[in-house]
């Protein structure tokens, strides 16, 4: 289902940040005002989400350093071996957002109507059907491969190369992003470990594989190969990962450890996404996680 935010749509590889992320609280219960602070910003964040999963303290691990954190619920089990390192992309990325990324997108948005905005997220969603195509095949999903075919016959022509969307518009033809992610679920995959990307922020195994399965599937990387043509594909990624980054700023006040919080946002959207799987993120690829990892 399309579901498009105008401002901050071009922001690279950061939209995941919102699909969400899994604290640890202490046991003793010191962590009672972090726990609420998180709880208020994730409800007027993710309205559909469910409570905070059952957690145990990071500092239960086998070896007392708290990388091995494992949060179990009857719905979900993730682990996050990689703490070290997903605690230094986070800080990367935080940097990153802050001084360079939030910046130029308050730049864009401030100099480019809406219309225009929406237009070029509307020529990358088209340009990128063979993603979506591929997948729902792989599926079995003749239906929905069916749909992808039409959207892109439609937009391509009366939609003047997928600048318009006349396939929801005129013929409520609805867009369903189809992801590699969503794929491998289907087959019986697991989340597997948490994982920190680098400009992406807050994901998991899966979702790392399914991103870059489908970077093999999009045909701007084949379209679009020479140096001058690495504008357009940073700009792809933009309209793609940056739908929600406007939250940023104030997530960050809300939070004592951004780490944890995030951690935990990112467990809340697979836990909406498995509630309502009618309902994917356009940022998320798992749930669609959009989010919305």
């Amino acid at each position: 289902m399309k579901k498009r935010e105008c401002k901050y749509r071009y922001l690279w590889l950061a939209g995941l940040l919102l699909s969400g992320t899994l604290s640890a609280q202490p046991d003793d219960g010191s962590g009672s005002d972090i726990e609420e602070s998180q709880a208020e910003a994730v409800e007027n964040i993710e309205p559909n989400v469910v409570g905070f999963p059952e957690s145990e303290s990071d500092n239960d691990s086998p070896d007392g350093s708290g990388s091995q954190f494992v949060a179990t619920t009857d719905q979900l089990v993730i682990a996050d071996p990689l703490m070290p390192f997903n605690r230094v992309m986070h800080k990367f990325n935080d940097v990153t957002y802050r001084y360079v990324l939030i910046p130029l997108a308050d730049a864009y948005v401030s100099v480019t109507p809406d219309p225009v905005e929406r237009g070029i997220g509307n020529f990358f969603d088209n340009i990128k059907t063979p993603i979506y195509l591929i997948n729902h095949l792989l599926r079995g999903d003749i239906k929905g491969a069916g749909r992808d075919i039409g959207r892109f016959a439609i937009n391509t022509t009366i939609g003047v190369a997928g600048f318009g969307d006349p396939a929801t518009n005129w013929f409520e033809i609805e867009e369903d992003l189809a992801r590699a992610g969503d794929t491998m679920a289907g087959y019986g995959v697991g989340y597997g470990f948490y994982l920190v990307l680098p400009f992406i922020g807050p994901s998991n195994a899966r979702s790392g594989v399914g991103m870059f399965i489908d970077g093999q599937l999009n045909p701007i990387q084949y379209l679009m190969d020479s140096p001058e043509d690495t504008g357009v594909r940073i700009f792809d990624n933009f309209q793609e990962y940056g739908p929600t980054i406007m939250s940023y700023t104030d997530l960050r006040e809300e939070s004592e450890d951004l780490y944890l919080f995030m951690r935990n946002l990112h467990v809340q959207g697979l836990l909406r996404d498995q509630q309502y799987p009618e309902q994917p993120s356009k940022a998320s690829t798992e749930g669609a996680a959009n989010v919305e990892q």
